[in-house]
């Protein structure tokens, strides 16, 4: 189930991939059609799919019967995809600004969790468009080896070479929003709230316990 898409610089792969992003973007967001004309066909759940748009007309179509749109919102979560990745090995605003309302809506849901006992799990709506940037897969890495599964391990050894984890540095700049602010707000983390204030929290409290431990820069896996 891989399609790979082969041409010359020019001819318009990322226009083609930036088109079925937008569908699915305007899809999820419940906004009028893109402005240009479309058909996207696509099986899920052994469901077929057809999004179609002209003008700021909606038309969808699941296993042929005509859904009208409110119903097609309500029901999103069986018809759209869980999640839609991208990933742009160069520079390309373009594809990146189409999943720039995805990731604010998730910024607000992680600020507006205040459920303080655990990790309150974040709806797949929150993101179901995700742009993948170069940290991402860094952190993914640090996933893999925190699992510690021994199949996934051996991959990485094998793969790319990696033995184990050694360590790992959390850098945290002073953000945007905290212009002006004393030094001592740092403390505070310059007003954070949420979950990014919790989990800065956790990071912190694990080093000031490491500090205590001449290994705190060695975890074997």
């Amino acid at each position: 189930m891989t399609t790979v898409l082969l041409g010359s610089n020019g001819s318009g792969k990322s226009y083609l991939l930036e088109a079925i992003a937008q569908i699915f973007k305007h899809a999820d967001l419940d906004m009028p059609p893109p402005q240009f004309t479309f058909e996207l066909r696509y099986l899920i759940d052994k469901r077929e799919v057809v999004l179609t748009g002209q003008g700021k007309q909606w038309r969808h179509l699941v296993d042929g019967e005509l859904i009208s749109r409110s119903a097609f919102a309500e029901r999103k979560e069986e018809f759209l995809p869980d999640t839609i990745f991208a990933y742009y090995s160069g520079d390309n605003d373009r594809l990146e600004s189409i999943f720039y309302e995805h990731q604010q809506s998730y910024y607000r849901a992680l600020l507006e969790d205040r459920y303080d006992d655990a990790f309150k799990r974040v709806s797949i709506s929150d993101r179901r468009l995700f742009y993948a940037r170069p940290i991402h897969g860094v952190l993914a890495l640090i996933a893999l080896l925190a699992e510690g599964e021994k199949r996934v391990l051996k991959l990485l050894k094998e793969m790319i070479g990696v033995n184990q984890f050694h360590s790992a540095m959390l850098l945290l700049r002073k953000p945007w929003y905290a212009k002006g602010r004393a030094a001592k707000d740092s403390a505070n983390f310059w007003g954070a709230a949420g979950r990014p204030r919790r989990a800065v929290r956790i990071a912190a409290k694990f080093e000031s316990r490491n500090e205590q431990s001449r290994d705190r820069h060695v975890l074997p896996v």
